[in-house]
Formats: structure tokens, sequence, C-alpha cells
């Protein structure tokens, strides 16, 4: 998780891929004022990413066995101003981590050389460095840190982003409309720099990967979320 830590600015340019993206969903109109009234679903949808994107611990497949993971996000799809399917959530086999554990590890995990999709945007391709150093400037900016974080929760960490434009909704929702603006315009930069690049590599790569349900689920919600936020911040 990002922690408390000091500020410093943050630049770095946008790039074309990411632009041509948000040309792509344009079309979508949602004004400002519904997309902040969403930010509690908005939330939602970046706090069950950080999860189903992380190994799935017994507490993510009992939610999963139970439904409640499906009935959350469908009921958060469902107070977007923005279409969004939420996915086969529930499709999880009884053995549980013995069948979702391994295809995590297929999929994201297994040593860095050999990772079919690895869930670090650096190694999505660019320069891994730089979009590290980008990312570290915005959590600094708003006083967050990953430096007593655990040691595998790195800047570019999928998970990290996702925590982080959480945390910018958050602020977002509880500040008022004057400066609401700062983090719906840093949300704007880390989507249009990182995750709206790095998403749709990700549900590419894994749909080819023979992948379960639950994770074919995963990285579509995360490409089509990204999408969505993209475009609606966009538009102001």
């Amino acid at each position: 998780p990002l922690r408390r830590g000091s500020r410093h600015d943050r630049s770095a340019p946008a790039t074309l891929a990411a632009r041509d993206l948000r040309r792509s969903v344009a079309a979508l109109v949602v004004t400002a004022s519904q997309h902040r009234a969403a930010a509690p679903a908005r939330i939602a949808v970046y706090t069950h990413l950080v999860d189903v994107l992380l190994y799935p611990d017994e507490a993510l497949l009992e939610s999963v066995r139970s439904g409640r993971l499906a009935a959350s996000i469908r009921e958060a799809a469902s107070l977007l101003p923005y279409a969004l399917e939420p996915g086969a959530f529930d499709a999880v086999p009884a053995d549980g981590e013995l069948a979702l554990g391994p295809h995590y590890i297929r999929l994201f995990d297994v040593p860095a050389q050999g990772t079919p999709c690895p869930l670090y945007g650096g190694a999505l391709g660019g320069d891994r460095r730089a979009t590290m150093e980008d990312l570290l400037r915005f959590y600094r900016h708003f006083g967050l840190s990953v430096v007593h974080a655990e040691d595998r929760d790195v800047p570019d960490s999928v998970p990290t982003v996702l925590e982080f434009l959480g945390y910018l909704v958050m602020r977002e929702q509880d500040s008022p409309e004057a400066k609401a603006g700062t983090f719906r315009r840093a949300q704007h930069d880390v989507l249009e720099r990182h995750l709206a690049r790095w998403a749709p590599i990700i549900a590419a790569r894994v749909a080819k990967l023979d992948p379960p349900a639950f994770y074919a689920a995963s990285t579509k919600l995360l490409d089509d979320f990204v999408r969505g936020e993209a475009a609606a911040l966009a538009q102001g």
C-alpha cells in the first residue's frame, strides 16, 4: 500500500497512445458533476480491481464463492455514469486457490524473463525507470510514498497505481468543488500517461493465454473501466 511521505512536483509528457485511446471513447458524454456524484462507485471499482489483481488469498476466494464480489462489482458498475459490463466474477472452481493461484502465477507472476503479462507497467514497454520516476513524483506530490511498503510494491505495480487512483477519487469526493479539479486532473494525467497505455496491453495479452474466466473478466474490467474513466475525465 501507499504510505504518507514528502511532496514534490510532477511532470511528464502525455503519450500518443493514451491520447488516441481518449479520442476513441470521446463520444461518451459525462459531465464532471455526474462523474463526481459517482465517486463512491468509482472507488469501489478501483478497490475491487486491486483485490482481483493481487495473488488470490482466502478472503478473496471466499468473496468469490459466496457471490459477494460479483454482486458488489455489479452494483458499483450500475452506479457509474457510463456503461460497464462487470463480467464473470463468480466463475471460480470449487478448489479455489488450487485453481486460481497457479493461474495467477502462470499469467502474471513467473520470473521476470518469462512473465507472459507482468503487472508492472514499466515492463510493458517504454523506459521503466522513467515510468517509475514519474509515478513517484505523483505519489510524493500528494504526500504518499512506497518506501515502507512491501518489497514487491514498486511504483509501477498495477495494483499500486489503482490504489493511488482510488485515493485521488476519495480526495476528489471529500474536497469542495473549487479544489476537486486538482484531484481530477491528477487522475486524468495518471491514466493518460500510464494506466490507459497498460490496460489494453494487459487485456490483450491475457486473452491470448487461455485464462480462466475470472482473470479474463478481471483484465477486461480493468481495460473497460480505465477507458470509461479516461473519457469522463477528459471532458472536464
